[in-house]
């Protein structure tokens, strides 16, 4: 047996009986139980500074005038986030789907036993912290969504002062060393919440350039960058792709990249280079085709993932000699003259300004390469959501399923469960007519009452169409019949019922009949001994939304100074006990013998 000491349970149960047993029960398998007869007092204990349950089990009827257990728990959901179990004896569809629009872990009928019971309570537990570790995740997505957006306003702010003079470029520069030290502190933040759903080494190997990167926005930015600089500008993933380019020169798109020979140098240069810096440098280099060409590499989560190049100019201090170009020329087969006019075009610059735009492609990448691991991430936990998400929906339309078998074999199981009532029912008058002691078969007879008035409130269930109310006057005469039958002296007595024919639910039908068996079976054994001929009285009446049943007999009455109120015999307690659930009211006196009085209202 699996023990779960420490889970505290809130019980809702408005009948005392079934709630004590129940409770025993759930005792026994670990639980702390703490019970409740009706809703107002269920919220209550839910609200109070001194109570904090982990789950509660909610019946659906809590008395009439009341609110039922699917407001409750929806006034209780209001408040506080807390499993809630619905423990009912429907089994009607529209009843059940109104419980899945409130709460989705767990609906057991009634008397279904502990097993199932500790069975559905652990299942709910799994289900809510499930929901509970979703709804974490869902909170910690948002905040890194907000913090990303921040800092794509951030990049779109530098995108406009990219506008901006050449020594504008050198302030920018100090600007984003600034941001980039602010992102690494949301991004040491945004790592600590995702910590505990991400692996810490988040698995880079594979990842696509092209699909890692916003590719138009990168586009933009550098479109702006040329504008203001005249650089050259591409990106580049590590086969050589151009993914993004701006700027270049006619010297390199109408001859060296479009000639198979002069090609390869530019695939070579494009190349060789890059592959021996590290993060956050940059090198300068002179290609086999003539041009000063820059370099720096991205990396993406400590993984080299791509190149960023800027070129295709002179340093102020170089000599640019025309014969070497005249003699490339006549070597690829170029138009001399054409060449030597792009040649002509070749942006110059010095190198302190070249080493300052360099800093800021640095920095401007740096920030592009933890987004794009950021976009990863958050990539990767999306997908992990709907995963939950969908295990969620599995486990959902597992259970619905679960409760529509249930109420196929619902009825079946009454029919057995009547079979098995009648033969407990048999087996005690077999023992009652067998037994020689006058003593036990008084008590026999006592418990044969009993059990044929669950007996009978099964038969009419049976019978019913709605399955949940039946016939009192129905009931209640097989009832008296079945009992009287069963005294050995009924001969003597004369019956006289006065019932009204009305439909009540089957849950009152039950206390009323076990409140007339009781009062029944006393009269019987002590009204009419030492004579020769009795009347018992039944009658049972509605009027003003109220119900009023009479047992009288003209027997010998009660003892003198006897109070209902102090006896502490079994059957009286057991009747004022279930009269405190009909929340109505009980008296006996004595008038020509005794006659009980119960009053409740509907």
């Amino acid at each position: 047996m699996a023990m779960l000491n420490g889970k505290k349970l809130l019980l809702v149960e408005d009948e005392i009986l079934i709630a004590e047993c129940e409770k025993n029960e759930l005792e026994e398998y670990g639980y702390s139980v703490i019970l409740c007869h009706n809703g107002e007092d269920a919220v209550e204990a839910v609200l109070s500074k001194e109570n904090s349950f982990d789950l509660i089990l909610m019946d659906i009827d809590l008395g009439k005038g009341k609110k039922d257990g699917t407001q409750i728990a929806e006034e209780i959901l209001q408040k506080k986030d807390i499993p809630i179990i619905f423990l009912s004896s429907h089994t009607e569809k529209e009843i059940v789907e109104k419980t899945e629009a409130i709460t989705s872990f767990g609906y057991v009928v009634k008397n279904s036993g502990i097993v199932v019971l500790d069975t559905s309570i652990k299942m709910a537990f799994r289900l809510h912290h499930e929901k509970t570790a979703v709804q974490k995740k869902q909170t910690e997505l948002l905040s890194a969504n907000d913090k990303l957006n921040s800092a794509y306003e951030e990049m779109e702010a530098a995108n406009e002062e990219l506008a901006a003079t050449n020594e504008e470029l050198i302030q920018m520069n100090n600007q984003l060393i600034n941001a980039e030290n602010e992102i690494v502190k949301r991004e040491i933040l945004l790592s600590s919440r995702l910590d505990s759903l991400l692996n810490p080494e988040a698995n880079s190997n594979g990842i696509d350039l092209k699909n890692a990167v916003d590719i138009e926005s990168v586009q933009s930015i550098l479109d702006n960058f040329c504008s203001v600089t005249g650089m050259v500008t591409a990106l580049l993933d590590l086969d050589g792709n151009i993914l993004v380019s701006t700027g270049w020169q006619d010297l390199c798109t109408k001859f060296h990249r479009v000639n198979d020979k002069s090609a390869v140098n530019c695939t070579e240069s494009d190349l060789h280079l890059s592959k021996m810096l590290k993060s956050d440098e940059f090198a300068d280099y002179k290609c086999k085709n003539g041009l000063w060409d820059v370099v720096t590499p991205l990396f993406i989560n400590g993984k080299h993932t791509g190149n960023i190049f800027t070129g295709q100019f002179f340093y102020d201090d170089d000599v640019i000699d025309e014969k070497y170009f005249e003699k490339q020329a006549e070597i690829y087969g170029f138009d001399k003259q054409a060449y030597i006019e792009a040649l002509r075009k070749i942006p110059v610059y010095n190198r302190e300004k070249i080493r300052h735009l360099m800093l800021f492609l640095v920095n401007f990448f740096k920030l592009v390469s933890r987004l794009s691991f950021s976009n990863i991430l958050l990539a990767k936990e999306s997908s992990e959501n709907l995963r939950t998400k969908e295990k969620l929906q599995q486990n959902e339309i597992q259970i619905k399923q679960q409760l529509e078998e249930k109420e196929m074999i619902l009825r079946e199981v009454h029919h057995r469960i009547k079979n098995n009532i009648a033969n407990i029912s048999n087996l005690l008058k077999l023992q009652a007519v067998s037994t020689d002691c006058c003593e036990t078969r008084e008590k026999l007879h006592e418990a044969i009452g009993g059990v044929e008035s669950m007996k009978f409130i099964y038969e009419k269930l049976l019978l019913s169409d709605n399955y949940r109310d039946i016939s009192i006057k129905e009931y209640l005469e097989d009832l008296v019949k079945a009992i009287v039958e069963n005294f050995p002296e009924k001969s003597k007595i004369s019956i006289y019922q006065n019932i009204e024919d009305f439909q009540m639910n089957a849950k009152t039908v039950f206390l009323i009949g076990t409140i007339v068996n009781e009062l029944i079976t006393n009269s019987l054994k002590y009204a009419f001994s030492g004579k020769d001929c009795g009347l018992l009285s039944i009658t049972l009446s509605k009027h003003n939304n109220g119900i009023e049943l009479i047992v009288s007999d003209n027997g010998s009455g009660f003892p003198n100074n006897f109070d209902p109120d102090k006896s502490n015999g079994f059957g009286l307690t057991l009747i004022k006990m279930l009269t405190k659930q009909l929340q109505g009211n009980f008296s006996a006196e004595n008038n020509n013998g005794s006659i009980c009085t119960l009053r409740f209202a509907l």
